[in-house]
């Protein structure tokens, strides 16, 4: 499992965790974590890939071009 330095107090996994805890987490990390090993470091650039990729989705939506037919959002 990923592991990350919590960098300011966090509510995570049902838990109040402070700033400098380092923790196992495998959801998708925040801003608020940052990577500590190989495993965190590729959560983190996934997620950032994946939150560029809907903003660029939201953009085009909000410009009114559609999206490509087998493109689907959750």
């Amino acid at each position: 499992m990923a592991k990350y330095r919590v960098k300011v107090p966090s509510f995570i996994n049902h838990s109040l965790v402070n700033e400098g805890d380092i923790i196992e987490f495998d959801g998708i990390p925040g801003d608020n974590l940052e990577p500590v090993d190989k495993a965190a470091e590729k959560a983190a650039k996934d997620a950032a890939k994946a939150n560029e990729e809907s903003k660029e989705r939201q953009a085009l939506a909000a410009s009114g071009v559609d999206l490509p037919a087998g493109d689907q959002l959750l």
